[in-house]
């Protein structure tokens, strides 16, 4: 498995994790988030598989890439802004918060540098994905042991 496909499931994974963290506030908008990740994962991933002759299945990957950020971004957005009007419904401590959205920004610039070939690139991204990862762990068996 290559690191790009790592890439793709790593960020698939983050997605879900995110729209379950939804279903606290609107099972709704979980519903609706989920069925727009099938929707064009699915899509894009056909796409992938079965229409990338010469050369077009580097489109159809950063597509995936693309949409996949911008629904992961959208929904972060989505739980700040809900963390924010309503602290006490929330469940989620600022350091959380804090250690996910950090991740984030460390990931996102692990793929920049490693794209653009500058130094540390991978250094970055393994950074932030085993920051987000801890993070993930730590917040499952605080609200197990409940």
């Amino acid at each position: 498995m290559s690191l790009n496909e790592l890439l793709v499931y790593g960020g698939y994974l983050a997605l879900l994790f995110v729209i379950l963290l939804t279903y606290k506030y609107s099972k709704r908008v979980t519903v609706i988030n989920f069925l727009t990740f099938l929707l064009y994962t699915f899509y894009f991933l056909y796409g992938l598989y079965f229409k990338s002759e010469s050369g077009s299945g580097l489109f159809w990957g950063a597509l995936i890439l693309l949409f996949t950020g911008i629904h992961f971004g959208g929904i972060v957005i989505y739980l700040v802004l809900k963390w924010i009007n309503n602290p006490q419904e929330t469940f989620v401590n600022k350091k959380y918060l804090l250690l996910t959205i950090s991740s984030l920004v460390l990931v996102v610039l692990g793929v920049v540098s490693r794209v653009s070939h500058w130094p540390f690139g991978n250094l970055i991204l393994f950074a932030g994905a085993v920051i987000f990862c801890f993070t993930v762990v730590f917040f499952v068996i605080k609200h197990t042991n409940k």
